[in-house]
């Protein structure tokens, strides 16, 4: 098929389309009834055909390989469904690329060996559509395609994400029709597609047929403009049509109450209608007031849903409908583990009840626009979209190298005029963007130019960008440049970060401190983190399990490994650690606690709603034992507002006093189940001494016994054995049950190091996708440090109390020593051992580290873990919003957070106590002097490091406890900043803390 000497459609800049219809708004024709968002299998017009289906299917590795009569010849073939991406029905390997091309950069030229697929189905045209106009519509395509209906070719189009739409009356026939797609998988195109995303082909999106009588509406545009108090708003719509005829509007509430109607003839094709609405129901995301709009020309009826509302920009402040509103967003790609980019309905309506129940209520459409469905569903659940084009061009030699080439202006142009035509009748745009890192050229400023030509008084948004954008927009802003965009007087405009709190892995740090900074300066927008959902690929297996999988698991190259693995959600939308951390900063209400007045600071962050529409529940706690509960009645807080309230419960007695808030949403929401909690947050409103004394509990002797290798102290029904070559305890018998795990672990990755069991050093964690800051401490090789025992003797011998000191240093393989260490174990007579940990760093500059702690393992048997502090899930410094205080119990085994790579997880802050115990009740009783962190789990972090994906992690047969005196933030340098300053665990003089264990039996 290929002819070398003959430039294809596919490789010609000069070709963005043949015969495609110019674009127009998104409708289906010929009921009033269908614009409610739901899956076009719902639809049931009767001027409508879904051809989603089986449909033959081809594959060729090469377009060379296409014979010449495809079209009309029998190909044999399998049947395959579509919409799908052949990706994902094993005709090619997964491929993922962040920035790079996976083909040679040559714009506008892709490889001539360009594999492509053959769609045909059969079908037949329903009678409703004799003597009509028909229209076939393909909504998404990667990359480009030539369609055909009787083997006669109908046309070309590219652009993966947008629809294309052609006219095939006179291509139809009656009784049954074949249609033939044959879709590429490059084209020039491509090169203005380079987004971060598994790269996927095929017709993706739905395909069908709609059908208009000759004399028909082409198109329609609403818009208003608002009075200055919003009580009057002066609407137009406009209505393009095929001929001179009779149009008629219709405006109706959400009652279906007429609000306005007229009829006119048009001129010159076009009938404009002027009038005025007066105290309309706003539109907004959290009132998504819509009405519907029915427009009939002859026996063609269009309906579309529309919204009243206001976006503006005053001063410097983003306003909608007069009030200063929030962006508290979310990036968005289609992505669905096993379909890639052809998501359905359900799937967009699952993504979005989500977000709703987690305060989201920004989306952008990164980088592309989604499918029409997505903004039907923003319409009426109530999203502000930041509509983008699809266009990025990252992996190329420059940025901007496509974007100042005018031999690639119509192609930008186009993108934008696709994108702007189909959706600019929502009410839920905010803005449109020009796309994502394509650099700053004059074929940019051409696309605005064209937006704002369509569409009055509309936002354009992009980023980095001083000339076209009407916000400033950035990305991956530290928190100290936020504060200094905010406080910039010079900038006219407000500031946006469109992507921040790159949520990969374990992270992102700090969004308690950009929510405070955002909400503390009218200047900052807010923001969309970086991203919804982790991009990998579910392999079922006949069990049940999946397995995930990532960039350069199926083989293919160049490819950007997990940098896909970096949603809030996990790819089945189970919610992250990160997710948890976004509900509670995007939270509908604000409370702290001061301690000067004793009262709780209320502050309702919502923009239309008083808060009474939600109901806010409390709990209090002494000592982490619940004592009262309620809920906080007349709580008439008005958008935006503050209030202070009593506490309501007295704080008599002695120990501490916490408070948790839970705000449940009682708003009837669809798909959401009523009552949800949107936030809960505890206030330590009384604190508590944390003494770590021992009290007499035996008047028994200990008995000691030493060697050259061991010292044996025994009491009151215990026995402890200690290791003065590991510097360690390596036995604690109590209550007939060995306490210390008596394998000594030999990591591959440290050389010869033996790591024992019992309690030592312990200063690193498995690598996090965030941890670059730790870099540099690599140089000390601090993650494969070994403990050089330097001396271990007896200090001090007493009737009830022995202690042992044992000092040391920590270094690694070639290297020189980092720290000296000194553990004083004091062995008391009631059994329990006191750790006092001291670390004193031989280096003079300070350097970074993620932990300053002890570690120890158990037998595989201790596997209840019971604690005191902050609970629900994990938590670090610089990540404490997802959790709540109080008492809290797990199994070891559950302690994991199971993130695509596997990486360090499961850190339990703040913690008062903790016990670790088996099935018997026997195990350990742990306290410090102060508020700790501690993790556990059946694997040590030398066995995490060798594993790659989640479904490697074993069990090893032991229990891990890691205790921390010191643990570091975590941050976002994935691709954002590291954790702030205050979060950093700097290592430089003397760090000391203390822990003591005591045998228990419950």
């Amino acid at each position: 098929m290929l002819n070398i000497n003959f430039t294809p459609d596919w490789d010609n800049l000069k070709v963005l389309s043949r015969n495609r219809m110019p674009s127009r708004s998104y409708y289906i024709p010929g009921d009033a009834n269908n614009t409610e968002a739901k899956s076009r299998w719902d639809i049931r017009s009767d001027r409508f055909m879904l051809l989603n289906g089986m449909w033959n299917f081809n594959y060729y590795t090469s377009v060379a390989d296409v014979p010449d009569d495809f079209v009309t010849a029998d190909l044999g073939g399998k049947e395959e469904k579509v919409p799908s991406v052949w990706q994902a029905q094993g005709y090619e390997k997964w491929h993922y690329t962040n920035i790079n091309y996976p083909y040679p950069v040559d714009p506008p030229h892709v490889p001539n060996h360009n594999p492509c697929g053959i769609y045909k189905r059969k079908f037949t045209v329903p009678a409703s559509f004799k003597g009509m106009k028909v229209n076939l519509s393909f909504l998404g395509v990667s990359a480009a395609y030539h369609v055909y209906i009787n083997a006669k070719l109908v046309g070309y189009n590219q652009v993966s994400h947008m629809t294309g739409e052609f006219d095939v009356t006179d291509y139809l026939c009656d009784g049954e029709n074949e249609i033939c797609v044959i879709v590429y998988k490059w084209c020039d195109g491509s090169y203005l597609e380079d987004q971060d995303f598994f790269r996927c082909n095929g017709i993706f999106r739905d395909v069908f047929l709609t059908a208009q009588p000759e004399e028909h509406i082409k198109d329609f545009l609403f818009t208003t403009e608002a009075n200055g108090d919003l009580t009057n708003f002066k609407t137009k719509v406009t209505v393009k049509t095929s001929a001179e005829m009779y149009v008629k509007i219709e405006l109706n509430d959400k009652d279906g109450k007429t609000v306005y109607t007229e009829a006119k003839k048009t001129e010159r094709k076009n009938a404009e209608f002027n009038f005025n609405v007066e105290n309309p129901l706003l539109w907004n995301a959290e009132t998504p007031n819509l009405y519907t709009l029915v427009i009939t020309a002859g026996d063609d009826i269009a309906a579309h849903k529309v919204g009243f509302r206001k976006f503006e920009i005053d001063g410097n402040v983003f306003k909608v409908n007069g009030v200063a509103v929030k962006c508290r967003g979310v990036n968005r790609h289609d992505s669905h583990p096993e379909k890639g980019y052809a998501v359905e309905y359900e799937d967009i309506l699952k993504d979005l009840t989500l977000m709703k129940q987690l305060n989201v209520n920004t989306i952008r459409t990164s980088h592309y626009p989604n499918d029409p469905l997505l903004l039907m569903l923003a319409d009426e659940l109530g999203f502000y979209i930041v509509d983008e084009a699809d266009l990025e061009t990252h992996g190329l030699f420059g940025w901007d190298y496509a974007t100042k080439n005018p031999d690639w202006k119509d192609a930008f142009i186009d993108r934008a005029e696709r994108m702007v035509q189909r959706d600019k009748n929502h009410a839920c745009i905010i803005m449109f963007s020009l796309g994502n890192e394509s650099g700053n050229g004059e074929n940019h400023i051409a696309m605005e130019k064209y937006i704002r030509n369509v569409v009055p008084n509309v936002l354009v948004h992009y980023c980095d960008n001083d000339v076209v954008s009407d916000v400033e927009s950035m990305m991956y802003r530290w928190v100290d440049q936020l504060v200094r965009h905010g406080e910039d007087k010079e900038n006219k405009r407000p500031f946006f970060m469109c992507e921040y709190a790159h949520s990969m892995g374990l992270g992102p740090g700090s969004f308690k401190e950009y929510w405070e900074t955002i909400y503390k300066y009218p200047r900052l927008m807010g923001g969309c983190v970086w991203e919804w959902c982790d991009h990998a690929v579910a392999h079922k297996h006949e069990d049940g399990s999946v397995t995930y999988t990532y960039g350069g698991d199926h083989g293919e190259y160049p490819h950007d490994g997990n940098f896909c693995c970096d949603g809030l959600v996990y790819p089945d939308r189970t919610p992250s650690t990160a997710a948890l951390e976004m509900k509670q900063a995007y939270t509908p209400l604000n409370v702290s606690f001061c301690k000067d007045c004793g009262r709780i600071k209320m502050i309702n962050r919502l923009d239309f709603s008083d808060i009474s529409e939600y109901t806010v529940k409390w709990t209090a706690l002494l000592n982490g034992d619940e004592i009262a509960s309620g809920i906080f009645e007349d709580l008439d807080i008005a958008p935006h507002a503050t209030k202070a309230v009593d506490l309501p419960f007295a704080t008599e007695e002695n120990g501490e006093y916490v408070i948790t808030i839970y705000v449940e949403d009682n708003r009837e929401l669809k798909g959401i189940e009523k009552g949800h909690i949107c936030s809960a947050e505890s206030l330590v409103v009384k604190e508590a001494c944390y003494a770590c004394g021992c009290k007499k509990e035996s008047d028994k002797k200990l008995e000691v016994e030493e060697n050259t290798r061991y010292i044996t102290v025994c009491g009151n029904g215990f026995e402890v054995k200690f290791d003065k070559a590991d510097g360690t305890v390596s036995s604690y018998k109590a209550f007939g049950a060995e306490l210390i795990n008596d394998r000594p672990q030999y990591p591959e990755r440290r050389g010869l190091c033996r790591l024992p069991a019992g309690i030592k050093p312990n200063i690193w964690h498995a690598k996090t996708d965030n941890d670059h800051f730790l870099n540099d401490s690599l140089r000390y090789c601090a993650d494969r440090t070994w403990h050089t025992i330097t001396n271990a003797q007896i200090v001090l011998m007493g009737k009830q109390r022995v202690d042992i000191k044992v000092t040391g240093s920590l270094c690694a393989p070639a290297c020189k020593p980092i720290m000296t260490t000194e553990l004083v174990y004091r062995i008391n007579a009631c059994g329990s051992i006191n750790v006092n940990v001291k670390y004193e760093s031989l280096v003079n500059e300070a350097f970074l580290l993620p932990r300053l702690g002890i570690a120890f393992e158990m037998p595989r048997e201790f596997e209840n873990v019971e604690w005191y502090g902050k609970g629900g899930g994990e938590s670090y410094p610089d990540m404490p919003l997802s959790t709540v205080i109080g008492k809290f119990t797990n199994k070891v085994e559950k302690m994991h957070e199971p993130y695509l790579r596997p990486q360090e997880s499961g850190n339990r802050s703040e913690t008062r106590w903790m016990k670790i115990k088996n099935a018997d009740g026997v195990g350990f009783f742990i306290r410090s002097d102060r508020p700790f962190d501690f993790s556990t789990h059946h694997y040590t972090d030398d066995d995490l490091i060798g594993w790659r994906h989640r479904e490697d992690v074993k069990d090893m047969g032991f229990t891990r406890i890691n205790l921390d005196g010191f643990v570091s933030g975590i941050g976002s340098g994935s691709c954002g900043p590291s954790p702030m300053d205050k979060y950093l665990l700097k290592m430089i003089g003397t760090k000391e803390f203390s822990f003591k264990l005591k045998p228990i039996k419950e």
